[in-house]
């Protein structure tokens, strides 16, 4: 592999950017900025007779939540990036939080859309035999993840924090980790759900699961995340549950990534049917196990973040009227 160092050096260089994370976030900013740059330039280069002017769009993103936009920016980026085609954007919160370099809409294109509702083989674009070029993309391409495991490397690129994000972070992560060895993360999603296939998974199911793996870990620590922590406490009393309220340490700008870092960043997982908590358990490279419930089950299952439907569509609250819990 050629280098533009010496081995020695670069080893070096790699170990004072992860012992100074304010210096390493700073870096991956840079990288971030100059992979734009050399991707302008060598269009710039080419013959103007094979410079390509198609282009994808999303004028959409940023008017959801944090879990849907990223699966949207995942999507663009993703289909870009195999189609070689040019991407552009409305602003949306990864920008701030990734040091991603702004890539604004320039032209009206006739829009595409994606279903909102779909199994894995009915899907449009995925599909689709031909690429679409010069289109504006509307859905929220909530794919089974087998459609973007070929890109995990370039998603786990684009979706790391830089700057003050990520000092606060890591000092949350810290702070954490002097509680316990083993981090166990659970995501409750409550004020917010209980309807259609949103259904609110009872703390009873979470706590089935723990029962059975609690006491076959080293130095076990709980970590609870939700929209409504003061809901749920309570229900994990016995485990000594810590919110992201207890460590002291707040992102005002996004008070939710706290949480959401920390899901990427657990030892073991288990997740809402949620967007949120499935996006981080796609970014979680030391995870061990990972969990998700399953109405028809009423129960946590196994599940594989890069092989998954991120939500489940299958069953929908209105048709277990029996089951306690699941509804608002």
């Amino acid at each position: 592999m050629k280098t533009f160092m010496p081995p020695a050096w670069s080893s070096k260089i790699r170990l004072v950017l992860r012992r100074c994370p304010q210096l390493l976030a700073r870096a991956k900013v840079v990288r971030e900025w100059w992979r734009v740059l050399l991707r302008k330039v060598r269009w710039i280069l080419l013959p103007r007779g094979k410079r390509s002017r198609d282009v994808v769009t999303l004028s959409t993103l940023g008017n959801h939540r944090f879990g849907n936009q990223f699966f949207q920016y995942v999507f663009i980026r993703t289909y870009a990036t195999k189609h070689d085609l040019r991407f552009e954007t409305t602003a949306w919160m990864g920008e701030k939080l990734f040091g991603h370099p702004p890539s604004r809409i320039t032209r009206t294109l006739p829009e595409l859309r994606e279903k909102s509702e779909h199994g894995i083989d009915d899907t449009i674009i995925p599909h689709a035999e031909t690429t679409f070029r010069n289109v504006d993309f509307r859905g929220y391409f909530q794919y089974h993840t087998s459609y973007y495991a070929p890109h995990k490397d370039e998603i786990h690129r684009l979706c790391q924090p830089v700057g003050q994000h990520a000092e606060l972070a890591e000092e949350g992560l810290r702070r954490l980790r002097a509680r316990g060895r083993t981090i166990v993360a659970l995501h409750l999603r409550r004020s917010d759900f209980g309807y259609g296939y949103f259904f609110v998974a009872p703390s009873s199911w979470y706590r089935a699961w723990l029962e059975t793996v609690w006491t076959t870990l080293d130095d076990p620590v709980l970590f609870l995340a939700s929209e409504s922590p003061e809901s749920v406490v309570s229900d994990f009393a016995e485990y000594g549950p810590v919110t992201a309220t207890d460590l002291g340490v707040r992102l005002d700008e996004f008070g939710f990534y706290m949480d959401f870092y920390l899901l990427t960043r657990c030892d073991l997982l288990a997740i809402a049917n949620s967007t949120f908590s499935f996006a981080a358990s796609m970014l979680n490279e030391t995870a061990s196990r990972f969990m998700r419930p399953v109405l028809q089950e009423q129960r946590l299952v196994p599940f594989d973040p890069w092989n998954s439907k991120p939500v489940l569509q299958d069953a929908r609250v209105e048709d277990y009227p029996d089951i306690a819990g699941i509804a608002r």
